[in-house]
C-alpha cells in the first residue's frame, strides 16, 4: 500500500488515495460536495469513477490519456479539498460543469424548431390561399366618367363591402349581388374567384368589380376569374430569443432564419403543393461566473414539405409532411482553475498542468472543443379550422396537432489548438421527439382600399406538450482507457431540462392582396408563459399566380 503524509493531503485526498491503491476490487467512492447541483453530482461520480478505476495505478502512451489523468484529479481533489460530505468552493463546482459538455442541450432547443420554421411558412402560405379565396381584386378594372363633372382615372377601385351581402353567396346564391364602389356612384358586381368550383354554392367569396354606367361589370362577369391554377410563393422568417440559464442548461441567444420557396395545383376547393426549404439557426453561448465559459452551437437544415389544404364554406383543413437532413457544428470553451492539496496526485506530470508549492496545487485551463453531428428531422402536422362572420370580422378557431422527431448521430469532440487534450467527451446518439396541439383563433377583416384589399389579421394560439419526460443525453469520455464498445467508467448521462407543458403564442400581421392574384404578408409573433425561454419571430412572404 502506497503510503504518503495524511497532514499533506488532508482526509479527503487520503480517502481518495486509498481507495485509488485499493485492490483489485472497485472502490466505493466518496459522496458529491453537498453544494453541487445535480448536473455537478453527475459528474462529480464520473470524473472520480474514472480516476479510481480506470487512470490510477496505470502507464499509458496516449498523451490524451495522461492529460486525463491530470484533469480527473485536479477536479476531484479540488472538490474534496474541505473534506468528505463537505460544501466546494464556487471554482471546483465550476470545473465539474465546465468538462460536462452540457452545451449540447441547445441542440434540443434548435433543432425542434427547425421544423417549426417551415411550418410556420407553409402554414402563413395556407392561410393567404384562405384569404385569397375570399377576397381578391381583378386587375384592369376602368372607372368610368360619372358625368358629374370628373373622372375617377383608371386602376382598381374601392368598393364598400357589404358582409352579409358576401356571405349571402356563400350559401348559395349563384346571381350577382350589386355592391355600391366606393369612389363610384355606379355599382359593381361580385364575381367568382379562381379558388371555387364552376358550381354557384361553392362557397367561394366573391369580389367587387367595377360597374360602368349602363349598369354591366366592365371585367366581363364571372370570366374575370384566374386561369392558371398554378401559384408559386417565397417566404421567409426571422426568429429571435434567449434562454434563461438553469441548472442543467446553460444561457444562449439565438437567432434564426427560415426560407421555403413552393408551388402549387388549385383543384378548385383544396390545394397541393410541393416547397423546399432551408433553416439556419445560430446560438451564442452567454459566459456566466465559473459554470460557463462560452461558446455557439450552428445548425443547418435543408428540407422538402408536401402539403394540401380543403377550403369548404366554413370548415377548412391543411396538412404538412416535412423531412431534412441537419447539419451542425458546435463549440465550447472550457476554462477552469482547480485548486487541489499537494500529494493528492502522486502519478501527476510536474510542469505539464500542474503548479505546485508545498501545500497545494493548481491547474489552470483555457481549451475549446469542437464537434460536427450530422443527423434529419422529420414532421407532420394537420389542423382542422371553422371560419364565421360575427360584427364584420371573420372569426376563424382552428386545432392542430403536430408531431416531430429530430435525431442526432454520435460524434466526439476534437481540440483544434491542442493535440494532447484529454477533456474531449463522445456522445452517443440521441432523439429529441415534441407531440403538440395547438388550440387557437384568428381574427382578420378584409378591407378594400384602392390598390387591393387588406386584411389585418390577430391570433392567439394555447400550446400543449405531450412528450414532457425527461430527456437525457449519453456521454463519456473519449480517451477513457476502460471503454469498451461504449461502456465505460466515465459514463454519464446530462440531464436536460423539461419541456415546458403549457404555454401561449400571440401575434398580429397583415395580408394585401394585389390585382392579378399577387399577395403579400408580414406576421408578427411572440410567445409567453414559457420558463426561461423567450421567442419573437416575424414572418414575410410573397405569392402570385404562373
Amino acid at each position: 500500500m502506497f503510503k504518503i503524509s495524511y497532514r499533506t493531503i488532508g482526509p479527503a485526498g487520503a480517502l481518495l488515495l486509498q481507495l485509488s491503491l485499493a485492490a483489485p476490487a472497485r472502490a466505493q467512492l466518496p459522496p458529491p460536495p453537498t453544494n453541487a447541483t445535480g448536473l455537478q453530482q453527475i459528474m462529480f461520480s464520473a470524473v472520480a469513477n474514472m480516476c479510481v478505476n480506470a487512470l490510477d495505478n496505470h502507464t499509458f502512451t496516449s498523451a490524451q490519456t495522461n492529460d486525463l489523468h491530470d484533469q480527473c484529479h485536479a477536479i476531484a481533489g479540488a472538490n474534496l479539498i474541505n473534506g468528505v460530505g463537505s460544501a466546494a468552493p464556487d471554482t471546483a463546482l465550476g470545473a465539474l460543469q465546465q468538462v460536462s459538455g452540457n452545451q449540447i442541450t441547445t441542440q434540443g432547443s434548435l433543432t425542434t424548431r427547425v421544423s417549426t420554421g417551415q411550418f410556420a411558412n407553409i402554414a402563413g402560405r395556407l392561410d393567404a390561399l384562405r384569404f385569397g379565396s375570399g377576397v381578391a381584386p381583378l386587375q384592369g378594372v376602368t372607372a368610368q366618367n360619372t358625368g358629374f363633372g370628373g373622372s375617377f382615372g383608371s386602376g382598381t377601385q374601392a368598393f364598400s363591402f357589404d358582409r352579409a351581402s358576401l356571405e349571402s353567396t356563400r350559401e348559395g346564391y349563384s346571381q350577382p349581388v350589386t355592391l355600391q364602389s366606393a369612389s363610384s356612384p355606379y355599382g359593381g358586381s361580385l364575381i367568382r374567384t379562381g379558388y371555387g368550383s364552376d358550381g354557384g354554392g361553392d362557397g367561394s367569396y366573391r369580389v367587387a368589380q367595377a360597374g360602368s354606367p349602363s349598369g354591366t361589370s366592365s371585367g366581363g362577369g364571372e370570366s374575370g376569374g384566374v386561369q392558371n391554377p398554378w401559384g408559386v410563393f417565397l417566404q421567409g422568417s426571422y426568429n429571435s430569443g434567449r434562454h434563461d440559464q438553469t441548472d442543467n442548461e446553460d444561457p444562449f441567444d439565438f437567432h434564426a432564419v427560415s426560407v421555403t420557396a413552393g408551388v402549387d395545383y388549385n383543384f378548385g376547393d383544396a390545394i397541393l403543393g410541393v416547397s423546399v426549404g432551408h433553416d439556419n439557426f445560430d446560438a451564442g453561448i452567454r459566459a456566466s461566473g465559473t459554470t460557463v465559459s462560452g461558446g455557439s452551437t450552428r445548425i443547418k437544415s435543408t428540407s422538402g414539405s408536401v402539403y394540401g389544404a380543403w377550403f369548404g364554406p366554413a370548415w377548412y383543413f391543411n396538412g404538412i409532411f416535412n423531412y431534412g437532413s441537419l447539419k451542425s457544428d458546435q463549440s465550447r470553451e472550457v476554462k477552469y482553475s482547480a485548486t487541489y492539496p499537494a500529494g493528492f496526485d502522486p502519478q501527476s506530470i510536474p510542469g505539464a498542468t500542474d503548479q505546485c508549492t508545498a501545500t497545494s496545487c493548481t491547474v489552470t485551463v483555457d481549451r475549446l472543443l469542437t464537434g460536427n453531428p450530422g443527423g434529419n428531422a422529420f414532421a407532420v402536422g394537420a389542423t382542422a379550422g371553422y371560419q364565421y362572420a360575427a360584427f364584420g370580422w371573420d372569426v376563424s378557431p382552428s386545432l392542430s396537432l403536430n408531431y416531430r422527431r429530430v435525431k442526432f448521430d454520435s460524434f466526439s469532440e476534437t481540440d483544434p489548438n491542442l493535440a494532447n487534450d484529454g477533456l474531449a467527451l463522445s456522445f452517443g446518439e440521441r432523439t429529441i421527439e415534441s407531440l403538440r396541439s395547438i388550440l387557437g383563433v384568428q381574427v382578420s377583416k378584409p378591407i378594400s382600399v384602392s390598390f387591393g384589399v387588406v386584411s389585418p389579421v390577430v391570433r392567439v394560439e394555447w400550446n400543449h406538450e405531450f412528450r414532457t419526460g425527461v430527456r437525457s443525453i449519453s456521454a463519456h469520455y473519449e480517451f477513457d482507457p476502460s471503454c469498451v464498445n461504449g461502456v465505460c467508467d466515465s459514463n454519464f448521462a446530462l440531464p436536460t431540462d423539461t419541456p415546458a407543458s403549457n404555454y401561449g403564442v400571440a401575434g398580429a400581421g397583415v395580408i394585401v392582396t394585389l390585382a392579378g392574384r399577387v399577395q403579400a404578408f408580414v406576421f408578427d409573433e411572440a410567445q409567453f408563459g414559457y420558463s426561461n425561454y423567450h421567442s419573437n419571430s416575424v414572418t414575410l412572404g410573397v405569392r402570385g399566380q404562373l
